[in-house]
């Protein structure tokens, strides 16, 4: 196994804001492929992001770092529709090192409120949507299939908000 970077250097997308917002920024009908950390990463509050109808598809953890397909981080406010994303299995890894480089689907990490992740196709990852603190999520409509070493959703940390989950559709798994 290669030794764990703390972080991939590829990036298929990359929105940031170091200013105070509002801005809106669309993804729209891509395909992004062959990136070594984010397919699509959104970072800051003040941004509004809507990520539609693209082909997303990573190497998956056998590079030795994680790996998103969508990553929406500190505070910015995202419509993740209608996307397929596909990452990588953990093939001859072990799982709990392919559980410390996994590779996630959808990561929301203190999203803004009002983020809405529907209608998208995930598969071949360790995590199908990934959420880690954050409130009034609406999480709808999604396929999660062909998770291994870990969960179809995981959602850890702090939700003090509302959650809500409908007809998410899951089959996981395991190596």
């Amino acid at each position: 196994m290669r030794p764990k970077l703390a972080f991939g250097n590829g990036f298929g997308v990359l929105i940031d804001s170091d200013q105070s917002g509002p801005f809106s920024v669309s993804v729209e009908r891509n395909s992004i492929h062959d990136f070594t950390f984010n397919g699509v990463r959104v970072t800051g509050s003040g941004l509004k992001a809507r990520i539609e109808y693209n082909t997303i598809s990573g190497i998956g953890p056998s590079l030795g770092v994680f790996q998103f397909g969508i990553f929406l981080i500190a505070g910015p406010v995202g419509l993740i529709n209608r996307n397929v994303i596909t990452e990588g299995l953990c093939g001859t890894l072990s799982v709990s090192d392919c559980i410390n480089l996994r590779s996630e689907g959808v990561t929301l990490r203190a999203a803004g409120d009002g983020t809405v992740v529907s209608d998208n196709v995930i598969t071949d990852a360790q995590i199908g949507i990934f959420i880690n603190g954050g409130n009034q999520f609406r999480i709808t409509g999604n396929t999660i299939g062909n998770i291994d070493a870990a969960s179809g959703m995981d959602i850890q940390g702090s939700a003090t908000g509302r959650l809500r989950i409908v007809s998410s559709v899951g089959a996981a798994s395991s190596t």
